[in-house]
């Protein structure tokens, strides 16, 4: 008989506590902790504590004292903390901070999109709680680069978002539809969606634009074609991406936003702009469009709308890059890895 550890799991199995957004709330942390729920992580049991969900309190402070006092007690042998900015920072920065002076193993993931511009208005925090960090995760390459530049030195490494990769790309509904999801926001760039979908609708008369998300700095008019279905949940937008034939994000700050990543891996094109990760992700696998330029992506949706073969390639070969680099399996092989490494260097002290 093998022996086991002390919840009944194999003596060679530790474990990892990641502390972020509840699982099951809106936004990107959500949905990447929810897929890492699922995922297999070789020789580790990953388990969640929630420190941050809207629904509970605008402040998110009612989940600390939890989250505090399992960092404290619990068994393990790495703290994983997600984060993005401003709130978050202090908050799940001062777990990280309390998690490390107790000895643990801190890997901080950086998930905010607008991570410099918080930098430079706080630069103190920032670089206090990435020296909590015995590593630091960063999304993207880029996302990486600007880490190392607000703590030279520091331990940083890629590892994108992972998502659940069928085994081929379901096919592409018959009706032209597009499909925006995430937040109502100029952030997400949805002014110059809205800006150039009747320039779509001069071009292709029956296509129909669906914009999901929750609401924020700008209203969705009424427009001919457009349906505004409001927050969805991540069940929600995965049937509302299987109803779509192109899914459009033109954001003007991103690192990695999983809507992207959920829509290619179901194989549709995509139409996005330059920002954070997303060039470095879609490559050749989708359609990228200057920041702000309406008329390019009228041009470029109805362009795909109009071009039913185009739009198949491009599906197919967003399914294969997220197969490569994103899939659940692939992200969670390297993040055993990533615990690996940081565990073996404890017997040498915190750096």
């Amino acid at each position: 008989m093998s022996a086991v550890g002390p919840l009944g799991e194999p003596a060679t199995v530790r474990r990892a506590l990641h502390l972020g957004n509840r699982i099951g709330s809106e936004g990107g942390i959500a949905s990447v902790l929810a897929v890492l729920a699922q995922a297999v992580v070789p020789g580790w049991s990953l388990s969640f504590v929630a420190t941050y969900d809207q629904r509970v309190s605008a402040r998110g402070l009612r989940l600390l004292p939890r989250a505090a006092a399992v960092v404290l007690f619990a068994r393990v042998a790495v703290v994983h903390v997600h984060l993005s900015e401003r709130g978050s920072f202090l908050r799940e920065g001062m777990l990280a901070a309390l998690a490390r002076s107790r000895g643990r193993r801190v890997v901080l993931t950086l998930h905010g999109a607008e991570l410099a511009d918080f930098a430079r208005a706080r630069p103190r925090l920032v670089r206090w709680v990435l020296r909590q960090a015995h590593v630091v995760l960063a999304l993207s390459q880029a996302n990486a680069e600007q880490a190392r530049q607000l703590l030279p030195g520091a331990e940083v490494r890629v590892l994108p978002n992972p998502v659940v990769v069928p085994a081929s790309a379901p096919a592409l509904p018959a009706a032209p539809v597009v499909l925006f999801a995430g937040e109502q926001g100029r952030r997400k760039g949805l002014d110059v969606l809205l800006e150039a979908w009747p320039a779509v609708r001069s071009r292709v008369p029956a296509a129909e634009l669906i914009v999901a998300g929750v609401a924020a700095d700008v209203a969705v008019p009424a427009l001919p074609g457009l349906r505004d279905v409001g927050m969805r949940s991540r069940a929600q937008v995965h049937d509302l991406i299987m109803t779509s034939r192109v899914c459009v994000l033109p954001s003007r700050f991103e690192v990695l936003p999983m809507f992207l990543l959920e829509a290619m891996s179901l194989g549709r094109a995509v139409v996005v702009t330059p920002v954070g990760g997303v060039p470095e992700l879609v490559g050749d696998a989708g359609v990228i469009v200057p920041v702000g330029d309406a008329p390019e992506l009228a041009e470029a949706l109805a362009a795909l709308l109009s071009d039913t073969p185009r739009n198949e390639r491009l599906g197919v070969a967003a399914h294969e890059t997220v197969s490569r680099t994103n899939s659940a399996e692939r992200v969670g092989q390297d993040l055993a890895e990533v615990y690996d490494t940081v565990t073996a260097g404890a017997a040498g002290g915190a750096r």
